[in-house]
């Protein structure tokens, strides 16, 4: 996930609203907060919002994108599994039945 700039419209003194490609959802934001483990982050409407000190840089926002990227990826890997766990259900009743998938 890739922070892509900074939505004038939305910050505020002491809330930089960043906007994000593709645009943040509320379950990778609970998943980046507990990887990050950072309280200054807020979600705000597919975006991530920064309440902590306006000292932020290049490296913040590298590290940002990083912690994103590791909750998108993280949330994929779990909802592959489920899906996984899911189809070989499906395929044991079909054996077992002997009806077909369809």
């Amino acid at each position: 996930m890739k922070i892509i700039g900074i939505s004038k419209a939305k910050s505020k003194a002491g809330a930089i609203v960043f906007v994000t490609e593709p645009p943040l959802t509320f379950t990778v934001f609970n998943a980046f907060q507990e990887l990050w483990n950072a309280s200054d982050f807020n979600f705000l409407s597919g975006s991530l919002v920064w309440t902590g000190p306006a000292h932020i840089d290049a490296e913040f926002r590298r590290q940002a994108e990083t912690y994103l990227t590791k909750a998108e990826n993280a949330l994929k890997v779990e909802e592959n599994r489920a899906q996984d766990s899911e189809d070989n259900s499906l395929q044991k009743v079909s054996e077992r039945t002997g009806l077909p998938l369809l």
